[in-house]
């Protein structure tokens, strides 16, 4: 702002200048002509003292002190007005001339024209959509809404994902599968497991990690396990399955291909072969089990040595003459152990009872010979041979029991023949 008003013109006094009134006149005069409204040199002109009806050129300087700008809007500009802004009628939005004479507009809207972002476009200005970096944090922000603060959405291809350390050039990268048939969505769980579980995919796209799977398990390719495995339902594999340890299944195990077990498999709900399938052994592997009982019908024996005993067909019985003994075969795979022998007699006296295990190959070997001396009474009981140790059935090798007797008329009416396979 000027600090005088005035020029400071000294003018001659009436009557009292005598000599001197031309020379202030001419000092006057000399302002007046040099007088151009700056601070001491005239009166500042007012706004309402001027009229601009052409335009208004600075000289290549600032417009400085300015409150606001207010445009009126125009249909054209013209070539002239290069490097200028403007306020387009077609539009009512405020552009930038280049100095190459191409209008550029700065807003759209309510919002600055966000197709200036450099490829960040879209329509911004409906709320308070942003993306910023946070540098304590390291952390960008991609928000729809920032009041309350609101995620938005990110649709992009394949995600590479970094340690968050200096020089690592190795991601590992999240991608869609080719060819996708149809859009779905992947939900986490809502919190980590309390221990270490498997993570199973639901029908709606929610992965959940439950206790030791409670519900059927359905694979499509391999299931390869070098642990054991605990199931308490279906475990369905469209694939080959590998475990290198013990499989516990509680419910049915199906397989779309083999299952190939390193280790123990522990079926506690019983293991089926589907209708019309087999269970294959291979070389010298069997199917183990506990102790069975082989039992051998009183039918299946033969007197010995021209024994006159009396076979009764109505009670599937032999009646012993007190002579010779009554022998039984032992018909068992290779490899079965024999753990125990029973007679059921009905002994008729107290003379000697001999029980014998005979083993022939090339000769006749006898195994085991028991011999006691009771009288059971008229009730039938289990009379057994000592085997011990336990005895193998060998290859090429025939096996029978007898029983005999010093005293007529006892009776026998089978004989049982504990085994397993060692």
């Amino acid at each position: 702002m000027p600090t005088t008003d005035y020029m400071s013109l000294v003018l001659p006094t009436e009557d009292a200048s005598d000599d001197v009134w031309d020379t202030l006149l001419n000092a006057a005069l000399t302002l007046v002509d040099a007088h151009d409204h700056t601070d001491g040199n005239g009166v500042p002109v007012p706004t309402a003292g001027i009229e601009i009806d052409a335009d208004l050129a600075f000289g290549g300087f600032a417009a400085t002190g300015l409150r606001a700008i207010d445009f009126n809007a125009v249909t054209a500009i013209t070539s002239g007005y290069l490097t200028s802004l403007f306020v387009n009628a077609a539009d009512n939005e405020l552009y930038w001339r280049t100095a190459g004479g191409v209008n550029v507009q700065v807003t759209d809207g309510s919002s600055l024209n966000s197709s200036l972002l450099g490829g960040f476009t879209g329509d911004y200005g409906s709320g308070d959509e942003e993306a910023n970096y946070s540098a304590g944090s390291s952390i960008y922000n991609f928000l729809a809404d920032d009041s309350p603060a609101t995620r938005a959405y990110i649709d992009c291809s394949d995600i590479r994902l970094f340690e968050a350390t200096g020089g690592v050039t190795n991601a590992v990268k999240l991608r869609s599968p080719a060819s996708l048939a149809a859009s779905y969505t992947l939900t986490m769980p809502a919190a980590l497991p309390a221990g270490q579980r498997l993570l199973q995919l639901e029908a709606d796209g929610d992965i959940v990690a439950s206790n030791p799977i409670t519900a059927a398990t359905v694979i499509s390719s391999t299931l390869n396990v070098t642990g054991a495995v605990d199931l308490d339902s279906t475990l369905n594999v469209d694939g080959a399955a590998e475990l290198n340890s013990t499989l516990n299944a509680d419910g049915a195990a199906t397989l779309g291909s083999t299952l190939g077990v390193t280790g123990l498999i522990t079926a506690t709900a019983g293991l089926t072969a589907a209708t019309g399938q087999h269970v294959t052994v291979q070389g010298t592997g069997r199917f183990k089990h506990g102790s069975m009982v082989l039992t051998v019908p009183a039918a299946a024996a033969h007197p010995n040595n021209g024994a006159t005993h009396t076979f009764d067909a109505l009670l599937a019985r032999w009646v012993l003459d007190g002579t010779n003994s009554l022998a039984f075969p032992i018909v068992l795979p290779v490899g079965a152990r024999i753990l125990d022998i029973e007679f059921i007699v009905v002994a008729d006296g107290s003379g000697t009872k001999t029980m014998q295990l005979f083993a022939f190959e090339t000769s006749l070997t006898t195994h085991e010979t028991t011999t006691f001396t009771n009288d059971f009474g008229s009730g039938a009981v289990r009379v057994a041979i000592g085997v011990t140790p336990d005895v193998t059935i060998a290859a090429n090798t025939v096996y029978s029991a007898t029983y005999d007797s010093d005293d007529a008329n006892d009776i026998v009416y089978g004989m049982l023949v504990t085994y397993d396979f060692p």
